[in-house]
């Protein structure tokens, strides 16, 4: 397979000291992974100068490559195509060299090890599902990473009222209230799991001052809903990938759903027959039944059968770029920024949870019952669907009494 990607050079390639030996198998890799033919002669065309940089920190063979080694490979820079494509090269040699046995299996770091009994205590005894659980432990590693900087990794029980003030007026910097409300619950939340465990003193919870922020002092962020359709409208559906985007946010449109809902959704959930689609809410736990909209369902169709590419995953939106596969719930936010800036159109927010909260604006307008909106949305508590009364503008104006005359 190498010699049908690179014909001319191919005995250059095989008489490479370090790498020679595992070109062959490494183009095999990148076939598996579905790159296009182009893209993986520019992987083969750089590694005769990682083979040359191997050799300068004096690495003869295979035998004498390892992690270490290789990542001194890397340019300092990505001022350059060529040193892009080191980049990128030398990353998918790591994962080949891995899955061959040449490199050993990743260590779990110090501070995976430590997050790791505190992930087990989060979906086990508190029952947080897993988005939740990984936002805690984000949180946490960023602290432990700072506390670890001041160096007093090995001795948890010198944490003082200081560290987690540092820590926090660090975030303050670069979040808004809100966000530094969440942070703060969750720095309390591991300190008292630390506690538990003995590797901090007792009260050094409570040394986290969280900011008050009052109930509903903003509104939820919406878009007019016309906006909604006009940015529907705009996305450019004759593409692979303006099919995938276009049925991505109409999901979003028609029912509310959460980014990771979206990207969660396997081939296997729609029920064509039946006429409903099944969608499980990381949030809640739960799964929802929903009837199958005309408009959804041609628009899943058109992607299904004319966009998107052969893979081996059974969810319904995947990645077009390679390495091809499943797509992460930022890729949505990703699409809805792409869109947005190529409408024209001026919208204040960069995320696509603007339009389940229009959605939820539009259906209450339209006299649906708030138990109804609730359960479409996955809301646990009626008060987290209440928030929209205050956008339903027509009902509100039959409330203020009459302003008295002088």
């Amino acid at each position: 397979m190498l010699k049908y990607f690179c014909k001319r050079k191919y005995k250059l390639y095989l008489s490479l000291p370090v790498l020679g030996s595992t070109l062959e198998g490494f183009t095999e890799f990148l076939l598996q992974l579905e790159y296009s033919p182009a893209a993986i002669q520019r992987r083969l065309h750089v590694t005769p100068l990682i083979d040359s940089q191997l050799q300068k920190h004096r690495c003869h063979s295979i035998n004498d490559l390892n992690r270490i080694i290789l990542h001194k490979c890397n340019p300092n820079s990505r001022e350059s195509a060529t040193k892009i494509e080191i980049a990128a090269t030398i990353k998918l040699l790591e994962r080949y060299l891995e899955k061959c046995g040449i490199f050993p299996p990743k260590i779990t770091s110090q501070l995976e090890q430590k997050l790791e009994g505190y992930s087990s205590y989060l979906s086990e005894a508190c029952g947080f599902s897993l988005p939740t659980v990984r936002a805690h432990c984000l949180i946490a590693s960023r602290f432990i990473s700072k506390f670890n900087r001041n160096g007093c990794w090995d001795d948890l029980s010198r944490l003082t009222s200081i560290d987690i003030e540092d820590f926090l007026r660090d975030s303050a910097k670069k979040v808004g209230r809100d966000r530094l409300r969440h942070i703060a619950a969750c720095l309390r939340s591991y300190l008292r799991f630390l506690f538990m465990h003995g590797e901090v003193s007792a009260g050094i919870d409570k040394q986290v001052d969280t900011p008050h922020v009052y109930r509903e002092e903003k509104l939820p962020r919406t878009l007019a809903w016309e906006i909604v359709h006009t940015l529907l409208a705009s996305i450019d559906r004759t593409t692979a990938l303006g099919k995938r985007d276009y049925a991505m946010l109409l999901l979003i449109a028609t029912y509310g759903l959460r980014a990771g809902e979206v990207v969660s959704l396997k081939l296997e959930d729609i029920e064509w027959e039946a006429n409903y689609i099944k969608v499980f809410q990381h949030k809640s736990s739960s799964i929802l039944f929903l009837p199958l909209i005309n408009s959804v369902g041609e628009s899943i169709l058109e992607y299904l059968r004319y966009g998107r590419p052969k893979v081996n995953c059974r969810e319904i939106f995947v990645r077009h770029r390679t390495p091809r596969g499943t797509l992460k719930s930022t890729a949505v936010s990703e699409v809805f920024q792409a869109c947005s800036r190529r409408s024209g159109l001026e919208i204040p927010f960069q995320g696509p949870h603007c339009m389940r909260h229009s959605f939820a604006v539009h259906l209450l307008r339209q006299g649906v019952p708030l138990k109804t909106i609730g359960d479409i949305l996955g809301h646990k508590d009626l008060q987290s669907t209440c928030t929209y009364l205050r956008l339903n503008l027509e009902d509100l104006r039959s409330v203020p009494l009459c302003i008295p005359t002088l």
